[in-house]
Protein backbone atom coordinates (compact mmCIF):
# COMPACT_ATOMS: atom_id res chain seq x y z
CA UNK A 1 0.00 0.00 0.00
CA UNK A 2 1.06 3.94 -0.62
CA UNK A 3 0.41 5.02 2.53
CA UNK A 4 3.43 6.32 3.31
CA UNK A 5 5.03 8.97 1.43
CA UNK A 6 8.73 10.55 0.73
CA UNK A 7 10.58 11.24 4.40
CA UNK A 8 12.86 12.45 2.09
CA UNK A 9 16.46 14.35 2.94
CA UNK A 10 19.90 12.45 2.86
CA UNK A 11 19.76 10.70 6.31
CA UNK A 12 16.20 8.91 5.90
CA UNK A 13 15.29 6.37 3.48
CA UNK A 14 12.85 7.16 0.68
CA UNK A 15 9.48 5.15 1.43
CA UNK A 16 6.62 4.91 -0.68
CA UNK A 17 4.08 2.08 0.91
CA UNK A 18 2.75 0.98 3.61
CA UNK A 19 3.15 0.78 3.00
CA UNK A 20 2.86 0.80 5.99
CA UNK A 21 5.18 0.75 8.83
CA UNK A 22 4.42 4.15 9.30
CA UNK A 23 0.45 3.18 10.22
CA UNK A 24 0.81 -0.01 12.30
CA UNK A 25 3.86 1.03 14.39
CA UNK A 26 3.27 4.40 14.88
CA UNK A 27 6.33 5.56 16.49
CA UNK A 28 9.90 7.46 15.32
CA UNK A 29 12.67 6.01 13.98
CA UNK A 30 15.16 5.29 16.81
CA UNK A 31 18.45 6.70 16.15
CA UNK A 32 21.09 6.95 18.99
CA UNK A 33 22.78 10.44 20.25
CA UNK A 34 25.08 11.50 22.16
CA UNK A 35 24.21 14.94 23.30
CA UNK A 36 27.45 17.50 23.27
CA UNK A 37 27.99 19.79 26.47
CA UNK A 38 27.09 23.06 26.75
CA UNK A 39 28.49 26.21 26.62
CA UNK A 40 29.63 28.53 28.99
CA UNK A 41 28.29 31.17 27.74
CA UNK A 42 24.36 31.76 26.23
CA UNK A 43 24.22 31.09 22.61
CA UNK A 44 23.75 34.03 20.44
CA UNK A 45 20.74 34.41 18.54
CA UNK A 46 20.55 34.32 14.54
CA UNK A 47 18.34 34.59 12.05
CA UNK A 48 17.25 31.51 10.20
CA UNK A 49 14.64 29.20 11.21
CA UNK A 50 13.74 26.29 12.90
CA UNK A 51 11.21 23.93 13.56
CA UNK A 52 10.81 21.15 16.32
CA UNK A 53 9.15 17.70 15.13
CA UNK A 54 7.71 15.37 17.86
CA UNK A 55 5.81 12.46 17.68
CA UNK A 56 2.05 13.88 17.07
CA UNK A 57 0.75 10.38 18.32
CA UNK A 58 2.15 10.82 21.76
CA UNK A 59 4.67 9.22 23.88
CA UNK A 60 4.24 5.92 26.28
CA UNK A 61 5.40 6.77 29.93
CA UNK A 62 6.44 3.21 30.11
CA UNK A 63 8.72 3.73 26.81
CA UNK A 64 12.23 4.27 27.74
CA UNK A 65 12.82 5.97 24.15
CA UNK A 66 11.19 9.43 23.82
CA UNK A 67 12.66 11.71 21.46
CA UNK A 68 11.58 14.66 19.11
CA UNK A 69 13.76 16.21 16.35
CA UNK A 70 15.22 19.78 15.22
CA UNK A 71 15.48 20.96 12.18
CA UNK A 72 17.62 24.23 11.57
CA UNK A 73 18.46 26.55 8.74
CA UNK A 74 21.90 26.97 10.33
CA UNK A 75 23.93 25.74 13.39
CA UNK A 76 22.72 25.42 16.67
CA UNK A 77 25.63 24.92 18.54
CA UNK A 78 25.19 25.34 22.24
CA UNK A 79 21.69 25.28 21.94
CA UNK A 80 19.40 23.58 25.26
CA UNK A 81 16.03 22.09 24.96
CA UNK A 82 13.44 22.06 28.07
CA UNK A 83 9.97 19.97 28.10
CA UNK A 84 7.03 21.91 29.44
CA UNK A 85 3.89 20.92 30.81
CA UNK A 86 0.45 22.13 30.22
CA UNK A 87 1.34 25.02 33.16
CA UNK A 88 4.66 25.85 31.31
CA UNK A 89 6.45 24.76 34.13
CA UNK A 90 10.13 22.77 32.67
CA UNK A 91 9.44 19.66 33.55
CA UNK A 92 13.07 18.26 31.88
CA UNK A 93 16.25 19.84 30.21
CA UNK A 94 19.10 18.99 28.52
CA UNK A 95 21.41 19.96 25.86
CA UNK A 96 20.37 18.66 21.88
CA UNK A 97 21.95 15.97 20.50
CA UNK A 98 24.45 15.87 17.94
CA UNK A 99 24.17 17.39 14.59
CA UNK A 100 22.62 14.42 12.20
CA UNK A 101 23.04 15.97 8.92
CA UNK A 102 20.69 17.72 6.66
CA UNK A 103 17.23 17.41 6.12
CA UNK A 104 17.20 19.50 2.84
CA UNK A 105 18.82 22.16 1.49
CA UNK A 106 16.63 24.63 3.77
CA UNK A 107 17.28 22.80 6.58
CA UNK A 108 20.84 21.63 6.72
CA UNK A 109 20.84 20.45 10.46
CA UNK A 110 19.30 18.36 12.20
CA UNK A 111 19.55 17.41 16.00
CA UNK A 112 17.86 14.54 18.11
CA UNK A 113 16.59 15.88 21.43
CA UNK A 114 16.17 13.09 23.70
CA UNK A 115 14.06 13.22 27.15
CA UNK A 116 14.14 9.34 27.59
CA UNK A 117 14.74 9.82 31.07
CA UNK A 118 11.77 12.25 31.70
CA UNK A 119 9.64 10.17 34.62
CA UNK A 120 6.02 11.30 33.74
CA UNK A 121 3.73 9.70 36.45
CA UNK A 122 0.53 11.60 35.55
CA UNK A 123 -0.33 11.56 31.93
CA UNK A 124 -0.73 14.79 30.45
CA UNK A 125 0.29 17.59 27.41
CA UNK A 126 3.42 18.86 26.95
CA UNK A 127 5.92 21.24 25.13
CA UNK A 128 9.99 21.45 24.14
CA UNK A 129 11.08 24.67 23.53
CA UNK A 130 14.26 25.06 22.06
CA UNK A 131 17.19 28.01 23.58
CA UNK A 132 20.09 28.72 21.03
CA UNK A 133 20.81 30.74 18.16
CA UNK A 134 17.14 29.95 16.60
CA UNK A 135 14.46 29.22 19.09
CA UNK A 136 11.92 26.65 18.36
CA UNK A 137 8.89 25.53 20.35
CA UNK A 138 7.18 22.06 19.18
CA UNK A 139 3.69 21.63 18.67
CA UNK A 140 1.81 19.83 21.98
CA UNK A 141 2.03 16.31 22.29
CA UNK A 142 0.53 13.97 24.96
CA UNK A 143 2.28 11.76 27.19
CA UNK A 144 0.24 8.69 28.38
CA UNK A 145 -0.37 5.44 28.40
CA UNK A 146 0.49 2.85 25.59
CA UNK A 147 -2.82 2.10 25.23
CA UNK A 148 -4.62 5.63 24.91
CA UNK A 149 -1.07 6.38 22.42
CA UNK A 150 -1.31 4.29 20.44
CA UNK A 151 -4.72 2.43 20.29
CA UNK A 152 -6.47 5.14 18.42
CA UNK A 153 -4.35 4.45 15.51
CA UNK A 154 -4.48 1.41 15.30
CA UNK A 155 -8.05 1.05 15.27
CA UNK A 156 -7.77 4.33 12.02
CA UNK A 157 -5.60 1.60 10.65
CA UNK A 158 -7.52 -0.85 10.50
CA UNK A 159 -10.54 1.17 9.41
CA UNK A 160 -8.48 2.24 6.32
CA UNK A 161 -7.59 -0.79 5.49
CA UNK A 162 -11.66 -2.00 5.71
CA UNK A 163 -12.38 0.64 3.55
CA UNK A 164 -9.51 0.01 1.01
CA UNK A 165 -11.07 -3.74 0.03
CA UNK A 166 -11.74 -4.14 -3.21
CA UNK A 167 -14.04 -6.71 -4.57
CA UNK A 168 -17.43 -7.88 -3.43
CA UNK A 169 -16.26 -8.44 0.03
CA UNK A 170 -16.48 -5.01 0.88
CA UNK A 171 -17.47 -3.33 4.68
CA UNK A 172 -19.57 -0.93 4.00
CA UNK A 173 -19.44 2.19 6.04
CA UNK A 174 -19.17 6.22 4.70
CA UNK A 175 -16.78 5.92 2.38
CA UNK A 176 -17.60 2.60 0.87
CA UNK A 177 -21.30 1.93 -0.19
CA UNK A 178 -21.22 -0.84 -2.78
CA UNK A 179 -18.48 -3.49 -4.15
CA UNK A 180 -16.17 -2.60 -6.47
CA UNK A 181 -14.66 -4.25 -9.89
CA UNK A 182 -16.42 -7.48 -10.09
CA UNK A 183 -14.99 -7.83 -13.40
CA UNK A 184 -11.62 -8.78 -11.68
CA UNK A 185 -12.97 -11.92 -10.99
CA UNK A 186 -12.57 -13.40 -14.47
CA UNK A 187 -9.65 -10.84 -15.08
CA UNK A 188 -7.50 -11.90 -18.76
CA UNK A 189 -3.73 -12.26 -18.25
CA UNK A 190 -1.63 -10.51 -20.41
CA UNK A 191 2.24 -10.11 -21.13
CA UNK A 192 4.24 -6.88 -19.55
CA UNK A 193 3.93 -4.30 -21.83
CA UNK A 194 7.04 -1.77 -23.09
CA UNK A 195 6.07 1.34 -20.27
CA UNK A 196 7.89 4.63 -20.59
CA UNK A 197 8.59 6.11 -16.88
CA UNK A 198 5.06 7.58 -16.55
CA UNK A 199 3.68 4.14 -17.30
CA UNK A 200 2.51 4.77 -21.14
CA UNK A 201 3.29 2.21 -23.81
CA UNK A 202 2.51 2.06 -27.46
CA UNK A 203 -0.01 -0.30 -29.69
CA UNK A 204 -2.21 -2.71 -27.24
CA UNK A 205 -1.81 -5.05 -24.85
CA UNK A 206 -0.75 -8.62 -25.54
CA UNK A 207 -3.39 -11.45 -24.65
CA UNK A 208 -2.27 -14.43 -23.04
CA UNK A 209 -5.10 -16.64 -22.68
CA UNK A 210 -6.42 -17.72 -19.24
CA UNK A 211 -7.86 -16.17 -17.18
CA UNK A 212 -7.77 -15.72 -13.19
CA UNK A 213 -9.92 -14.39 -10.32
CA UNK A 214 -8.29 -11.47 -9.69
CA UNK A 215 -10.32 -10.06 -6.98
CA UNK A 216 -10.16 -8.82 -3.93
CA UNK A 217 -6.90 -7.39 -2.14
CA UNK A 218 -7.04 -3.47 -1.58
CA UNK A 219 -6.47 -0.59 -3.88
CA UNK A 220 -2.93 1.29 -3.88
CA UNK A 221 -3.64 4.94 -2.40
CA UNK A 222 -4.82 7.30 -4.74
CA UNK A 223 -5.73 5.19 -7.46
CA UNK A 224 -7.36 1.14 -7.85
CA UNK A 225 -4.21 -0.69 -9.03
CA UNK A 226 -3.57 -3.19 -7.05
CA UNK A 227 0.21 -4.87 -6.99
CA UNK A 228 1.69 -8.03 -5.32
CA UNK A 229 4.74 -5.87 -4.64
CA UNK A 230 3.07 -3.31 -2.11
CA UNK A 231 0.49 -6.22 -0.95
CA UNK A 232 2.85 -8.41 0.21
CA UNK A 233 4.88 -6.14 2.62
CA UNK A 234 1.74 -5.43 3.83
CA UNK A 235 0.40 -8.62 4.62
CA UNK A 236 3.85 -9.70 6.03
CA UNK A 237 3.41 -6.05 8.57
CA UNK A 238 0.03 -7.11 9.51
CA UNK A 239 0.33 -11.00 10.02
CA UNK A 240 3.72 -10.24 12.13
CA UNK A 241 1.20 -7.71 14.41
CA UNK A 242 -1.10 -10.36 14.74
CA UNK A 243 1.33 -13.00 15.58
CA UNK A 244 3.70 -11.28 18.13
CA UNK A 245 1.39 -8.52 19.39
CA UNK A 246 -2.13 -10.68 19.55
CA UNK A 247 -3.29 -8.51 22.29
CA UNK A 248 -3.18 -5.01 20.34
CA UNK A 249 -3.58 -6.37 16.75
CA UNK A 250 -5.23 -9.99 17.34
CA UNK A 251 -7.85 -11.68 19.14
CA UNK A 252 -7.14 -9.69 22.37
CA UNK A 253 -8.33 -6.37 21.01
CA UNK A 254 -11.85 -5.14 20.50
CA UNK A 255 -11.21 -2.22 18.89
CA UNK A 256 -8.09 -2.88 16.11
CA UNK A 257 -8.21 -7.41 15.19
CA UNK A 258 -6.74 -7.88 12.37
CA UNK A 259 -7.13 -11.06 11.50
CA UNK A 260 -9.45 -11.31 9.12
CA UNK A 261 -7.99 -8.28 7.74
CA UNK A 262 -5.02 -9.88 7.27
CA UNK A 263 -6.50 -13.38 5.60
CA UNK A 264 -8.11 -10.62 3.18
CA UNK A 265 -4.88 -9.78 2.43
CA UNK A 266 -2.92 -12.90 2.06
CA UNK A 267 -6.01 -14.43 0.05
CA UNK A 268 -5.43 -12.25 -3.00
CA UNK A 269 -1.54 -12.99 -2.91
CA UNK A 270 -3.08 -16.94 -3.11
CA UNK A 271 -5.03 -15.55 -5.96
CA UNK A 272 -2.22 -14.30 -7.87
CA UNK A 273 -0.20 -17.51 -7.60
CA UNK A 274 -1.47 -20.61 -9.76
CA UNK A 275 -0.28 -23.56 -7.90
CA UNK A 276 -0.71 -26.01 -10.88
CA UNK A 277 0.89 -23.95 -13.43
CA UNK A 278 3.73 -22.67 -10.82
CA UNK A 279 2.34 -19.11 -12.58
CA UNK A 280 3.14 -15.67 -10.64
CA UNK A 281 0.67 -12.80 -11.38
CA UNK A 282 1.79 -9.14 -10.01
CA UNK A 283 -0.52 -6.63 -11.30
CA UNK A 284 -3.93 -5.90 -11.94
CA UNK A 285 -4.76 -2.88 -14.01
CA UNK A 286 -2.82 -0.11 -15.89
CA UNK A 287 -1.87 3.38 -14.47
CA UNK A 288 -1.53 5.16 -17.37
CA UNK A 289 -3.28 4.59 -20.88
CA UNK A 290 -2.32 5.95 -24.76
CA UNK A 291 -4.61 7.30 -27.78
CA UNK A 292 -6.22 4.39 -27.90
CA UNK A 293 -6.90 3.64 -24.89
CA UNK A 294 -7.33 4.61 -21.17
CA UNK A 295 -5.78 3.83 -17.76
CA UNK A 296 -6.39 3.98 -14.29
CA UNK A 297 -4.82 7.46 -14.00
CA UNK A 298 -6.47 9.23 -17.06
CA UNK A 299 -10.18 9.44 -15.40
CA UNK A 300 -11.60 10.32 -11.83
CA UNK A 301 -14.85 8.14 -10.54
CA UNK A 302 -16.09 5.72 -7.81
CA UNK A 303 -14.36 2.04 -7.86
CA UNK A 304 -17.72 0.67 -8.28
CA UNK A 305 -18.66 2.37 -11.85
CA UNK A 306 -15.44 0.77 -13.37
CA UNK A 307 -17.83 -2.37 -14.44
CA UNK A 308 -19.22 -0.60 -16.62
CA UNK A 309 -17.64 2.46 -17.04
CA UNK A 310 -18.24 4.28 -20.81
CA UNK A 311 -20.80 1.54 -21.77
CA UNK A 312 -19.14 -0.63 -24.95
CA UNK A 313 -16.81 2.11 -25.68
CA UNK A 314 -13.27 0.52 -26.65
CA UNK A 315 -11.02 3.02 -25.27
CA UNK A 316 -12.02 2.05 -21.78
CA UNK A 317 -12.13 -1.49 -22.49
CA UNK A 318 -8.97 -1.94 -19.56
CA UNK A 319 -10.87 -0.11 -16.99
CA UNK A 320 -13.96 -1.97 -17.65
CA UNK A 321 -11.93 -5.03 -18.03
CA UNK A 322 -8.47 -4.41 -15.86
CA UNK A 323 -5.75 -6.33 -16.86
CA UNK A 324 -3.56 -9.04 -15.06
CA UNK A 325 0.19 -9.41 -15.31
CA UNK A 326 2.58 -12.44 -15.72
CA UNK A 327 5.71 -11.89 -14.35
CA UNK A 328 7.05 -15.08 -16.29
CA UNK A 329 5.98 -18.13 -18.08
CA UNK A 330 4.93 -21.04 -16.20
CA UNK A 331 7.34 -22.86 -14.03
CA UNK A 332 10.11 -19.97 -14.34
CA UNK A 333 12.10 -18.02 -12.27
CA UNK A 334 10.30 -14.90 -10.52
CA UNK A 335 12.08 -11.87 -9.43
CA UNK A 336 13.64 -12.29 -6.35
CA UNK A 337 12.58 -9.17 -4.13
CA UNK A 338 8.63 -10.64 -5.12
CA UNK A 339 9.21 -14.07 -4.49
CA UNK A 340 10.86 -13.79 -0.77
CA UNK A 341 8.34 -11.05 0.12
CA UNK A 342 5.05 -13.00 -1.26
CA UNK A 343 6.53 -16.72 0.47
CA UNK A 344 7.30 -14.56 3.67
CA UNK A 345 3.89 -13.14 3.65
CA UNK A 346 2.07 -16.74 2.49
CA UNK A 347 4.40 -18.67 5.22
CA UNK A 348 3.34 -16.02 8.05
CA UNK A 349 -0.22 -16.42 6.97
CA UNK A 350 0.52 -20.66 7.48
CA UNK A 351 1.67 -19.95 11.05
CA UNK A 352 -1.62 -17.28 12.08
CA UNK A 353 -4.04 -19.83 10.62
CA UNK A 354 -2.21 -23.22 11.74
CA UNK A 355 -5.20 -23.71 14.38
CA UNK A 356 -8.20 -21.93 13.39
CA UNK A 357 -8.03 -22.79 9.53
CA UNK A 358 -5.88 -25.36 9.05
CA UNK A 359 -6.81 -26.16 5.08
CA UNK A 360 -5.93 -22.23 4.09
CA UNK A 361 -2.66 -22.06 6.20
CA UNK A 362 -1.56 -25.53 4.56
CA UNK A 363 -2.63 -24.47 1.33
CA UNK A 364 -0.84 -20.86 1.71
CA UNK A 365 2.18 -22.77 3.00
CA UNK A 366 2.65 -24.98 0.32
CA UNK A 367 2.36 -22.10 -2.04
CA UNK A 368 5.04 -20.18 -0.17
CA UNK A 369 7.25 -23.04 -0.51
CA UNK A 370 6.44 -23.24 -4.15
CA UNK A 371 7.28 -19.66 -4.94
CA UNK A 372 10.61 -19.35 -2.89
CA UNK A 373 11.79 -22.29 -5.03
CA UNK A 374 11.34 -20.53 -8.47
CA UNK A 375 12.88 -17.20 -6.81
CA UNK A 376 15.42 -16.03 -9.56
CA UNK A 377 18.86 -15.41 -7.07
CA UNK A 378 21.17 -14.18 -9.61
CA UNK A 379 18.61 -11.38 -11.24
CA UNK A 380 20.13 -8.95 -14.31
CA UNK A 381 18.56 -5.75 -14.96
CA UNK A 382 15.77 -4.17 -13.02
CA UNK A 383 13.76 -6.07 -10.97
CA UNK A 384 10.16 -6.96 -11.69
CA UNK A 385 8.22 -4.52 -9.43
CA UNK A 386 4.60 -2.26 -11.13
CA UNK A 387 4.44 -1.20 -14.51
CA UNK A 388 6.37 0.76 -14.72
CA UNK A 389 9.50 0.02 -12.64
CA UNK A 390 9.68 4.34 -12.22
CA UNK A 391 6.65 4.18 -9.96
CA UNK A 392 8.21 1.28 -7.54
CA UNK A 393 12.20 1.33 -7.92
CA UNK A 394 13.96 -1.50 -5.86
CA UNK A 395 17.35 -2.24 -6.79
CA UNK A 396 17.75 -4.53 -3.79
CA UNK A 397 16.25 -8.37 -3.00
CA UNK A 398 18.33 -10.12 -0.61
CA UNK A 399 16.45 -8.30 2.36
CA UNK A 400 13.26 -10.13 1.33
CA UNK A 401 14.87 -13.46 1.04
CA UNK A 402 14.08 -15.46 4.28
CA UNK A 403 15.33 -19.00 4.39
CA UNK A 404 13.43 -19.22 7.71
CA UNK A 405 10.18 -18.67 5.86
CA UNK A 406 10.91 -22.11 3.89
CA UNK A 407 9.10 -24.03 6.57
CA UNK A 408 7.26 -21.81 7.84
CA UNK A 409 8.92 -21.01 11.27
Amino acid sequence: MQIGGVIGGTWWRRVRYLNVGVVLAACLLVIAAVGPKPSAAAPRATSGSAFVRDNQLGYATSSQAKRAYLMASAAETGATFSVRNASGATVYTAPIGVNLGKWSRSYPDVYSLDFSSLAVAVAGTYTIAVSGPIAATSPSFRIDTGTNVYGGALANSLRFYQTQRDGPNYIPNALRTAPSHLNDQNAMTYLTPSANSSGAFSGDLSPLGPRIDASGGWWDAGDYLKFVQTTSYTVDVLLAGVRDFPSQMGSGSASSNFTAEAKFGADWLLRMWDDATQTLYYQVGIGEGNAKTRGDHDIWRLPQADDTYGGSDPVFRYIRNRPAFRAGPPGSLSSPNLAGRDAAALAEASQVFRTSDPAFANRALLAAEHIFDLANTNPSGNLLTVIPFSFYPENEWRDDQFPQMRSGG
